[in-house]
């Protein structure tokens, strides 16, 4: 049992706490729990992506009770080039997991996302908007559509806060930004780390808090 193998601490009916072995956990990080269908749900709350696939590729997991192919995302986000080429998907599923997936160059599709692939989101806009406009970096794919809907020019970094790369910051060069952060201390200082790294290249950059 994955709970028994890393030495985890029951924390309700079905539910465990334990040290992730993918990086220095000095506080228990990775959830455990075990679905009424028989699956087992992992999350590392520090940001490691894949675990649920390293912990099967080390032994942690002896099999998974249904492929992950076979699952049904409830939303799809698709990342593309600056000249709209699909580069890869992020996959959103009930139980709030996400996995991203790229073509693979047949007919399938491959689960690791090389790090020249990880483009901003919704990046094709991003280029195109005037330097009149203000641009919105948002935590999250389904933000950054309510806001495109609405004609405002809007994006973000895949697989979450903590994970802004140096990369993206030429295309706000002279640009006006402005950061809505998710209201918890994840999304707070994600965007104090993405208003750091952009403060020398754009020409404003202003984070809209949303404390109470």
């Amino acid at each position: 049992m994955l709970a028994t193998s890393l030495q985890a601490k029951s924390t309700g009916a079905g539910k465990w706490q334990a040290q992730c072995p993918y990086h220095d956990d000095k506080k228990p990080s990775l959830s455990i729990q075990a679905a009424s269908d028989g699956k087992t749900l992992v999350h590392c709350h520090a940001g490691c992506e894949d675990v649920f696939e390293r912990l099967i590729a080390d032994g942690y997991i002896l099999r998974r009770s249904k492929s992950i192919e076979a699952e049904k995302p409830d939303a799809t986000y698709q990342y593309v080039s600056a000249d709209g080429e699909l580069l890869f998907e992020m996959l959103r599923f009930p139980d709030k997991r996400f996995r991203a997936r790229r073509p693979d160059g047949g007919d399938g599709w491959s689960w690791k996302v090389p790090n020249d692939l990880r483009v901003l989101y919704r990046l094709p806009d991003v280029i195109r908007a005037g330097t009149d406009q203000l641009i919105f970096i948002v935590e999250g794919e389904k933000d950054a559509d309510k806001l495109a809907k609405h004609e405002y020019v809007a994006t973000t970094n895949p697989f979450g806060a903590g994970k802004w790369r140096g990369q993206y910051n030429e295309y706000f060069v002279g640009r006006h930004i402005v950061i809505v952060p998710d209201n918890d201390e994840p999304g707070r200082n994600h965007a104090e780390h993405v208003r750091a790294q952009l403060e020398s290249a754009a020409a404003s950059v202003r984070v809209l808090s949303l404390e109470n």
